[in-house]
């Protein structure tokens, strides 16, 4: 048993090894540099690049937004190509590496060998591309849902609750004079047209009745249209209007 614990543990450092130089010769000599530039502290920070690179801003704001972005590039800009190094590389071993280069400091990362030091950086670099763009999309997920969508569903239903008296009164109106109608018609048969239009006008006049149906008729939604128009009316609004408001600049 010590001996075969022996040519597994052999077996494992050879498969290591082998690992290793294969993403340490993926990179050119200048992305090497550029990862191993990733291990410094850039002055006036606390943390390394690499560091800072590993977690994205959450909070949906259009600054973070371009602090999202900013992170794509940068990352982006190393230069390794990642497609290549997912087909020379088992897509478990690549994720193993790259979780520890997520977790381990750039002090103890800078102290590695030189292979073992570029490969870490390698798979490390190769996840956080596609993370960044991850976390970009979804940021931007939110700012559509929580910013955007939510301020113009708030501006929609404050203009209904203005418009909402005029609506009231033209229903109360057409609301009585369907009601006169209705009585009129359960009293009898046969109603003549000069009897109804005596009942509905006791409510309102024919002038105040034509009103109130174009007064429903702006403000209430034709059966066949989407209730949501109006959202998105307001969005298409806030979209075009280019940052010149003080909520854009913000």
């Amino acid at each position: 048993m010590t001996t075969l614990g022996r040519l597994v543990a052999r077996a494992r450092a050879d498969g290591d090894r082998r690992l290793w130089e294969t993403l340490a010769a993926v990179p050119s000599e200048s992305e090497l540099v550029a990862l191993d530039g990733l291990l410094d502290v850039v002055e006036g920070e606390r943390i390394s690049q690499l560091e800072r690179a590993r977690k994205g801003p959450a909070d949906p704001t259009g600054k973070n937004l371009r602090l999202a972005l900013d992170r794509v590039h940068d990352i982006h800009g190393v230069g390794v190509d990642a497609q290549r190094v997912r087909a020379l590389v088992p897509t478990r071993r690549l994720v193993e590496l790259a979780r520890y280069g997520l977790q381990a400091k750039a002090p103890h990362l800078r102290r590695h060998p030189t292979a073992r030091r570029a490969a870490t950086l390698v798979a490390t670099v190769c996840h956080l591309q596609a993370a960044s763009i991850d976390d970009c999309l979804e940021l931007f997920d939110l700012i559509m849902t929580t910013e955007l969508l939510a301020k113009a569903e708030r501006e929609t239903a404050k203009r209904r609750a203005r418009e909402h008296p005029r609506l009231a009164r033209a229903s109360a109106k057409l609301a009585a004079a369907v009601g006169r109608l209705l009585d009129a018609f359960g009293q009898a048969d046969t109603v003549r047209v000069e009897d109804l239009w005596r009942e509905v006008e006791v409510v309102a006049s024919r002038e105040e009745l034509r009103a109130a149906v174009d007064t429903v008729d702006e403000l209430v939604p034709h059966l066949d249209e989407d209730d949501e128009g109006d959202v998105r009316t307001k969005l298409s609004e806030r979209s075009s209007c280019q940052g010149s408001c003080a909520s854009c600049a913000r």
